[in-house]
């Protein structure tokens, strides 16, 4: 286990243990966590999309 790894999982730890605190991580909502995923995934199959024209051609 990495330094960075270590660090992040005692940061989790130490959120689980307080009350009224989530473990939402660099988001300030549940909501903006789930937008930032979406366009993740969005931007993923968008990338999937390209790599498959590349290779293949074109769908006819």
């Amino acid at each position: 286990m990495s330094t960075t790894e270590r660090k992040k999982s005692v940061a989790r730890l130490k959120t689980k243990d307080k009350p009224g605190m989530s473990n939402k991580g660099k988001y300030a909502s549940v909501e903006e966590a789930s937008l930032a995923k979406m366009e993740a995934a969005k931007e993923f199959i968008a990338n999937l999309d390209m790599a498959l024209f590349k290779k293949n051609g074109p769908i006819e």
